[in-house]
């Protein structure tokens, strides 16, 4: 299948295309040592003023990174962002900049610039990622794309994505980031360690109307696909197998358990078509992308991961840090109680414990101590689960499911039943 995308940055020859680079190491050197041909190429063509570039990275040269990268011994000391910005700038002529400082949240703000048209990332930790990530989902940011770059000693990867911001949030065919494709979560604690892999084929979707105005396939242009859920599974099987081996991989309902050996730990493997919701009129319209799985049963289920990471990511922050901080702890708690043999903590899974800290208000985290913020969690939502009318319109992380609607693999009951004895466990008066 071809994809064809067309760059949102309108060409414009009285300026340049503004890039920020994250790391100077091995893959940022490489990359931006090469820029400066394609500013020439920019220019040349006449459409851009060619490129405005800042590389950013605290880092000194060491005698080590004399051997793979491009510095030498008269390097060693020197911030690496330095060296080759007034390198490039002595040869090309430019007047590009260097900042030797890590790249952080506030990084936007100090440089006065929340429009940039591509950010390359080379960092090598999800920790680094994740702040890239925060960083782009800002209200007020509207760089317009982050291509991600990666490389172990054998193999890379890159991908471009349009940030989830206020340049890009109206676009119907937007590239997802590496943080969408590949969601952290970022609450896992240890005795949930297992993989959760998500091949999403994003050539066909499936849709819904039902919350439109008028729409259908035809009016928007759509026509059905060829190309099955079922024969995608059936591809994703064979390809595992291929690689895995047979005896690794075991199918599941709606997942492959790809299973752990002394080099890797157990991961579940689901394929799913992207799923999307439809709002507006024929006028005006928009759509929600998430994912479609259908089990082998024949039933149906609908995600939404990366409303999932966004709103997350909006509530720690709204909370101090103290939204992830709470759930980590109560998700120990249920894992705790399961293994002491607790029947109240089987029936509740993890990202439902996520759901309901997401629902207890954000007041709730601004005590002096974690101690009371979780007291205060597990009060509210006790008090609030006693009766369906109190929490009816509860909903998942994402904004688009209801927690205690039909269709969930658990009940109001059920919660109650554990907050209390989360409660009592812990010896809270």
């Amino acid at each position: 299948m071809r994809i064809e995308h067309a760059l949102s940055i309108r060409a414009d020859a009285r300026r340049p295309i503004r890039v920020l680079v994250v790391g100077a190491g091995g893959t940022g050197s490489t990359i931006v040592m090469g820029l400066p041909y394609l500013d020439q190429a920019l220019r040349v063509w006449g459409r851009f003023a060619g490129l405005d570039v800042l590389l950013m990275d605290a880092d000194t040269v060491s005698e080590t990174n004399c051997i793979r990268q491009p510095f030498s011994v008269s390097d060693i000391g020197q911030n690496k962002a330095t060296v080759l910005v007034n390198r490039i700038n002595l040869f090309w002529g430019m007047r590009w900049r260097a900042e030797p400082r890590d790249f952080d949240e506030r990084t936007f703000e100090r440089i006065q610039d929340t429009s940039i048209d591509f950010l390359i990332g080379c960092v090598d930790s999800r920790a680094a990622r994740s702040v890239i990530a925060r960083s782009l989902a800002k209200s007020n940011n509207r760089t317009a794309y982050w291509l991600d770059l990666g490389n172990n000693a054998a193999s890379g990867q890159f991908v471009l994505g349009q940030p989830w911001n206020a340049r890009n949030r109206r676009s119907a065919e937007r590239l997802r980031t590496v943080n969408e494709l590949y969601p952290e979560n970022r609450t896992n604690v240890r005795q949930d360690s297992d993989v959760d892999i998500c091949v999403l084929y994003t050539g066909a979707f499936f849709p819904d109307y039902s919350m439109s105005q008028g729409l259908d396939g035809p009016l928007l242009g759509y026509v059905d696909g060829t190309y099955t859920y079922a024969a995608f599974k059936n591809d994703v099987q064979a390809a595992l197998i291929a690689y895995f081996g047979k005896e690794s991989v075991t199918r599941g309902k709606k997942a492959f358990d790809v299973h752990a050996n002394t080099y890797r730990i157990d991961a579940d493997v689901v394929p799913a078509f992207e799923h999307r919701r439809f709002h507006g009129n024929p006028a005006f319209n928009w759509f929600d992308s998430g994912t479609q799985i259908c089990p082998d049963a024949g039933s149906v289920i609908v995600n939404w991961p990366r409303q999932n990471y966004a709103k997350g990511v909006g509530k720690n922050d709204a909370t101090g840090r103290r939204f992830k901080a709470v759930t980590r702890i109560l998700k120990r708690l249920r894992n705790e109680m399961a293994d002491e043999g607790y029947a109240a903590a089987d029936p509740i899974p993890s990202y439902l414990i996520e759901c309901l800290v997401w629902n207890v208000p954000n007041e709730a985290f601004g005590h002096s101590a974690l101690k009371a913020d979780v007291r205060w969690a597990l009060a509210h939502l006790w008090n609030e689960t006693r009766t369906h009318e109190t929490c009816n319109e509860w909903g998942e992380i994402n904004e688009l499911k209801y927690l205690f609607w039909s269709g969930q693999p658990w009940t109001r009951e059920q919660v109650k039943t554990f907050l209390q004895a989360a409660w009592d466990y812990i010896g809270f008066e």
